[in-house]
């Protein structure tokens, strides 16, 4: 008769059980982040004690529920256990022992059903769960003393020993369990059973407390690694602090680290930049240094990097220096914040550009000094040259009406009392020389006319309000070329325009350069060929670039730097026109934000370019 206690049995089991857990969910809460290896060993011990307690209440349950659940969850939990041991030793593939010990477990259960249900028998299920634990408690105890590294040997030698004890045990069992008494109950088995059990117990909480020894042996191991790798950063971190702060205070630009507060950090060359000593300035804030009238809009940019409403900020503004002087200089600023989102500092690099200011002050008054004398001029020319077109009207009219007296004359000589050879000579004068002249004078003032016309329309455009509207440039060259029509066709042109981007800029002005590019090409045809003019255009970096192309004499190379000059005309030189058609060009542009450039050479023709800001539709 066995000398256990069917009862005694398994609360024992589940004491010792309670032990053990407890000592595994301790060390699953300590150091589950740290690797996966504590949550099977937690998983493992939960499985042997829900075994273990369907074994405590096996009169409760059915025998088929405890047959299909108890032995397997029992070989689960030590396959389980077996894993998160090759995790601790750092094996990060497990898969292929995973499937082997996963099938080994199908093929454990199945016998144990059949040992159950086929053809029942004690032995053989124990003998069939001695053989299942042999194989994993054999693994594990081969895993921890033979093939861990040096490292984490001393602490894996106690559990290593437990789990060949498992393995001594359950071969023990094998040859001595087929001997014993048949039954139905193991705890019925007589006295080798209650010593295996005993056995077992003191084994499992040895184990547990063995586990808990290489756990610690690992944060052990952790903790050294982790002081190591703090001490490398710490060093690290030194070594780039010293860097920044030497590239921070030998850097030719002045910074500053600049408290929110408003104290001062600044670096060797924003000290000497202000004239001060860098402990002088850091005895003050930024609103001491910063002019009266740049303290508002520079707090306003402040508060803004504080509240989170921008990231960083470029002011120009003005500081003052120790002697009292005023520099100009541009701010870049920045503002770093802690971990939890907390200001710390503002990081602003300065740059003086006093010396840039003054000269775009002088380039200002330059420039209204300029534009005042040039308003000036326009009007004096203007003035000159209305006054002037009075008297050119007068003298086409009195030529006209001398000519009409030179006719006159002939009539009156037939008349007169002259001799044979007078008459003669004075009709010839009245017949040729006169008129000749007359149409010297007819075409010098015609001439001069042109030109006063000229002067007037460039003096205009200074006075003129030019729009900015978005321009369907299809549509005005088509205009411009209805307009012109007359010209084109008398030069005999052949005019081909492609498809032109929109842009912005002034209808009137922008018809006024198509037709002063068209009208030069017209004066400048060849002689040999009919005029072939294109008219074409594309958007280059955000601009609408158009060209006006035609197949003229062209111009030679080193007169092209000229071709834009006032009264300049290339050779030869025609009589259409007065030398301002280009000038005018240049000036629309130059109003219109727009550029011109001409590409030419002779004897093959020239391509005008000019540019103008691309409409948002023309994008594309």
């Amino acid at each position: 008769m066995s000398p256990l206690n069917t009862r005694a049995v398994p609360v024992s089991d589940l004491l010792s059980g309670l032990v053990c857990g407890v000592v595994l969910v301790s060390i699953w809460i300590r150091y589950r982040h740290r690797s996966p290896a504590f949550a099977f060993w937690l998983a493992a011990y939960g499985l042997h004690a829900i075994s273990v307690l369907l074994v405590a209440l096996r009169w409760r349950i059915p025998d088929l529920v405890l047959a299909l659940s108890g032995v397997p969850l029992f070989l689960g939990g030590t396959l389980l256990l077996l894993l998160g041991l090759e995790y601790y030793v750092g094996r990060s593939d497990v898969s292929r022992s995973l499937r082997l010990n996963c099938l080994t477990l199908a093929l454990l259960v199945l016998i144990h059903v059949w040992f159950t249900f086929g053809r029942p028998s004690l032995q053989g299920r124990n003998l069939n769960l001695m053989l299942g634990l042999t194989v994993y408690t054999g693994q594990a105890a081969w895993l921890l003393l033979r093939r861990v590294t040096a490292e984490f040997r001393p602490a894996t030698r106690l559990p290593g020993l437990v789990f060949a004890a498992f393995v001594a045990v359950g071969i023990l069992r094998v040859f001595v369990e087929p001997g014993g008494p048949a039954g139905p109950d193991f705890l019925k088995s007589g006295l080798f059973a209650s010593l295996v059990l005993g056995t077992n117990q003191m084994l499992f909480v040895a184990l547990a407390f063995g586990m808990l020894l290489m756990a610690n042996h690992r944060l052990f191991v952790w903790l050294q690694q982790d002081i190591a790798q703090r001490k490398r950063a710490e060093e690290a971190l030194g070594e780039s602090e010293e860097k920044f702060q030497y590239v921070f205070d030998h850097s030719p630009i002045g910074k500053s680290l600049t408290l929110p507060s408003g104290e001062l950090r600044p670096n060797l060359t924003l000290a000497k930049m202000l004239g001060y000593a860098p402990g002088e300035l850091q005895q003050l804030k930024w609103q001491n240094i910063t002019h009266a009238e740049d303290v508002e809009s520079t707090q306003r940019a402040v508060d803004s990097l504080i509240s989170g409403s921008t990231d960083s900020a470029r002011l120009t503004q003005r500081l003052v220096r120790k002697d009292g002087s005023i520099i100009w200089v541009d701010v870049a600023t920045s503002l770093r914040r802690d971990e939890d989102g907390k200001p710390l500092y503002l990081m602003s690099s300065v740059m003086d550009i006093t010396e840039r200011k003054r000269a775009e002050e002088e380039q200002e008054r330059l420039n209204r000094e300029l534009t005042a004398k040039t308003t000036e001029l326009e009007q004096l020319i203007y003035a000159a040259s209305h006054d002037l077109r009075a008297p050119l009207v007068s003298v086409n009219g009195f030529v006209g009406e001398l000519g009409k007296s030179l006719k006159d004359l002939d009539a009156e000589l037939g008349r007169a009392n002259v001799t044979p050879a007078e008459r003669e000579h004075l009709a010839a004068v009245i017949e040729r020389d006169i008129p000749l002249e007359l149409k010297y004078i007819e075409a010098g003032t015609a001439r001069l006319g042109a030109l006063l016309a000229g002067l007037l329309k460039l003096s205009r455009l200074g006075r003129t309000t030019l729009k900015f509207e978005e321009l369907d440039m299809d549509l005005l060259v088509a205009d411009v070329l209805r307009s012109i029509a007359y010209a084109v066709r008398e030069s005999g042109a052949v005019v081909d325009v492609s498809s032109l981007p929109r842009c912005v800029g002034d209808n009137t002005a922008i018809s006024e350069v198509v037709v002063n590019l068209i009208d030069n090409a017209i004066k400048y045809r060849s002689p040999d060929r009919s005029l072939l003019l294109r008219i074409s255009g594309k958007v280059e970096e955000g601009r609408a670039v158009y060209c006006v192309e035609d197949n003229g004499i062209g111009i030679e190379r080193h007169l092209l730097g000229h071709v834009f000059e006032p009264f300049y005309q290339a050779e030869p030189k025609t009589s259409e026109g007065e030398g301002l058609g280009l000038t005018i060009v240049t000036r629309i542009l130059g109003r219109l934000d727009g550029r011109v450039r001409v590409e030419s050479e002779a004897g093959k023709g020239s391509r005008f370019y000019f540019s103008l800001p691309v409409a948002m539709e023309g994008i594309g």
